[in-house]
């Protein structure tokens, strides 16, 4: 079962829509509650709007980072706790970042595999400093830390939304694979 970490998005409903056509189990809960991580194979936390130092109702998402061994995906702030909360930074852009945009992978990952992708972007901070024990697969031109990836545990973050553009469904896919579970 996929677990979502809903931290108030939107998009993150819209893609609760395509599992149920790809008929991969999933559970939904709210950012702010702990969760039961028995049977849980894989883990998104979704995105949402704030600065994670500033959210009081995300603790969920600290708690299944600390409490996990199966890969793990932020989207935009999800992927900004993750950096937030392995000690990276963060920034305000001078642009809110809408629309979509091209990603280039610079490192290639499983789950890249392609050079370039066009994901939906919609956030107005950034992250700034790699947190320790993270690389950098990925870059845009608004940002140059555009996805992150833990170097010895399956956890990664992306600033956009690919849950939600069709070349990020890919990215999607490749992630439910990852956690074992088959999207149709």
């Amino acid at each position: 079962m996929l677990l979502i970490i809903d931290n108030g998005s939107q998009k993150i409903k819209q893609f609760a829509g395509t599992l149920q056509e790809w008929d991969v189990p999933y559970k939904m809960i709210r950012g702010s509650n702990n969760a039961d991580l028995r049977g849980v194979e894989g883990i998104i936390l979704s995105g949402g709007s704030g600065h994670p130092a500033q959210r009081t109702d995300i603790y969920g998402n600290y708690a299944a980072l600390l409490k996990t061994q199966v890969p793990v995906l932020g989207l935009c702030l999800g992927h900004e706790m993750i950096a937030h909360y392995y000690g990276g930074s963060l920034e305000t852009l001078l642009k809110l970042q809408l629309g979509l945009q091209e990603v280039i992978i610079e490192k290639p990952d499983p789950l890249f595999p392609k050079r370039r992708y066009l994901l939906e972007k919609k956030h107005s901070y950034h992250v700034t400093t790699v947190p320790k024990d993270f690389v950098v697969l990925g870059y845009s031109a608004a940002c140059p830390i555009e996805i992150i990836k833990h170097s010895t545990r399956p956890i990664y973050g992306i600033q956009g939304h690919p849950e939600v553009s069709e070349e990020g469904l890919e990215i999607m896919k490749d992630f439910l694979k990852m956690c074992g579970l088959k999207p149709k």
